[in-house]
């Protein structure tokens, strides 16, 4: 069954490839801003990193697990830690963009869709890890 996609594998996978997608556009634009810098710019390409640095460790172990639906040890550590951080940045980023950022309403609605598609994706992930977990707690017991 190696090479196969499990469900686990794809949550796993979409995640990743979504937080690449958000968390280095992230650097990118901080890096491009000339207004940006000092600190500031600091933060937000460490916060943006620590994104980028658990999807890839979570990468390699999705690609190194491949078919096997591996949802134990520093596989399932990661996708609960990477899942979690997600959703909880993400709540705070959205409460403090749209109640507190005075942001054009645009700008307010990106990320709120920013934020839906990355707490849906991080639910995902954690969800299948679980099935995984059960069916095979089930199957082996």
């Amino acid at each position: 069954m190696r090479g196969h996609l499990g469900g686990a594998d794809l949550a796993a996978g979409g995640l990743v490839l979504w937080t690449w997608f958000v968390w280095g556009g992230r650097i990118r634009n901080a890096l491009g801003d000339p207004e940006s810098g000092g600190s500031a710019l600091v933060g937000t390409v460490a916060l943006a990193s620590s994104f980028v640095v658990l999807a890839t460790a979570l990468a390699v172990m999705v690609l190194r697990d491949r078919g096997r639906g591996g949802t134990g040890g520093v596989r399932g550590a990661l996708t609960w830690v990477l899942a979690l951080w997600t959703i909880g940045v993400w709540t705070l980023r959205v409460v403090d963009i749209a109640a507190f950022g005075g942001h054009e309403i645009g700008f307010v609605l990106v990320h709120v869709a920013l934020a839906v598609i990355s707490v849906a994706l991080a639910a995902w992930a954690i969800a299948s890890m679980r099935r995984r977990r059960s069916s095979v707690s089930v199957a082996t017991g």
